[in-house]
């Protein structure tokens, strides 16, 4: 259910395939990734968990963030 995929070439962070920000260092540009790509790894655990109040809670968790920080652009 990701939104966008965030990636990183170098110094560029991706959304999609498309420029989105640059970070300082190819470095930081890969921290910056791991983080936008909170709300994916929280699915990837509701997915893996066996009890669903924690795979609710997992996902709850998810779409706050998307809602909070992956703002679609209109």
């Amino acid at each position: 259910m990701p939104d966008s995929t965030f990636t990183q070439n170098g110094k560029q962070i991706l959304r999609d395939g498309q420029h989105y920000a640059e970070g300082a260092t190819s470095e930081a540009a890969s921290e910056i990734v791991d983080a936008l790509n909170v709300p994916d790894w929280l699915d990837s655990e509701a997915n893996k968990s066996r009890q669903r109040a924690t795979a609710r809670a997992w996902r709850i968790a998810a779409d706050n963030i998307r809602a909070k920080f992956h703002r679609v652009e209109d």
